[in-house]
């Protein structure tokens, strides 16, 4: 599954989600106050959800911390 892949099953909706597409990663936003209006739950029942893995935001910094060179 690549990047672009995961975009045209995502299909982010306009106003509410902005999706990005990295080089291996997509990066993908939600407003707070229309989550319930996000097009993410639906992406998790597609195959493509069982391609791909999702962090959060605390969970990517986290690992950031984890692997970041000791000063």
């Amino acid at each position: 599954m690549t990047p672009k892949g995961v975009l045209q099953v995502l299909r982010p909706k306009p106003g509410v989600d902005e999706a990005t597409a990295g080089a291996s990663v997509v990066y993908v936003t939600t407003l707070k106050s229309k989550a319930t209006q996000s097009s993410l739950p639906r992406f998790i029942g597609t195959p493509a959800y069982r391609l791909v893995t999702i962090r959060n935001w605390n969970t990517t910094k986290n690992l950031d911390a984890l692997v970041a060179p000791s000063p």
